[in-house]
């Protein structure tokens, strides 16, 4: 295989391993939001740790699938670990 192929290939994997890891990097972005906190447009990945007041609202878009999901404060942990934090409260 001659070196330009290689190279070229070579380009192409680590262009998408960079488009990859940059998606991963943004999992969810703030489409409305109650709080002086949050603004529309926001970006978090799924480690990031947010802050809901009480009484406070806050709706995600999940960028993977496009679903979105309403956060009410007061809550503190991560956007994933909501759900199965309130699924828990429930079934108490």
């Amino acid at each position: 295989m001659p070196i330009q192929r290689r190279f070229l290939i070579a380009a192409c994997v680590a262009a998408a391993a960079i488009i990859q890891s940059s998606r991963a990097f943004c999992d969810f972005i703030i489409v409305s939001s109650e709080s002086p906190k949050f603004a529309v447009g926001q970006k978090f990945s799924d480690s990031a740790e947010i802050d809901i007041e009480d009484q406070d609202q806050v709706r995600v878009m999940d960028q993977s699938s496009g679903e979105t999901k309403l956060l009410e404060g007061p809550y503190k942990g991560t956007i994933p670990a909501y759900k199965a934090c309130q699924s828990a409260d429930r079934a108490s």
